[in-house]
């Protein structure tokens, strides 16, 4: 990226685009919500540790667990 005057506008600016390599920046986002593609790829994974959030292990089976409850409510 060569040097250039900033706009102030990351969607712009986007300075963060040098530390991907040019095969990362070709990939195609999946076509689906950022919950589906975690549920689809770690589904068989449950006891599996999806966060670590100070100090507390949140499981990708607690993990669904508590989005489900959260989506129920804001029905």
């Amino acid at each position: 990226m060569p040097n250039k005057q900033l706009t102030g506008y990351p969607s712009i600016d986007k300075p963060w685009l040098n530390y991907y390599t040019e095969e990362a920046l070709a990939m195609k986002a999946p076509e689906c919500t950022v919950y589906r593609n975690i549920y689809d790829n770690n589904k068989d994974y449950p006891n599996d540790i999806a966060l670590l959030y100070f100090g507390r292990r949140i499981t990708y089976k607690n993990l669904f667990s508590e989005i489900e409850k959260c989506a129920k409510s804001l029905k």
